[in-house]
């Protein structure tokens, strides 16, 4: 398995996330999720604790799935 291109990862990521209002901790969290960086080795690079880490991915995802929604004008789910 080759090294990921973060540079192009970066930019498409940016490309998909165009609108979502992400923080820019958030943004370099979902960056390492698409990287497929474990909770745990996130959080150790970034010197706060896995929950917080844990945490901030479920906004993370909460947040994209309310701008999916918005993009195909119904509600989120529950």
């Amino acid at each position: 398995m080759g090294r990921p291109d973060v540079a192009t990862l970066e930019r498409l990521l940016a490309e998909q996330l165009a609108g979502v209002p992400l923080t820019r901790v958030e943004r370099a969290e979902a960056l390492c999720m698409a990287l497929g960086l474990e909770p745990a080795l996130s959080a150790a690079v970034s010197g706060r604790a896995a929950a917080t880490v844990r945490a901030r991915r479920r906004r993370i995802v909460e947040k994209l799935v309310r701008a999916a929604a918005a993009r195909r004008g119904g509600r989120p789910p529950p």
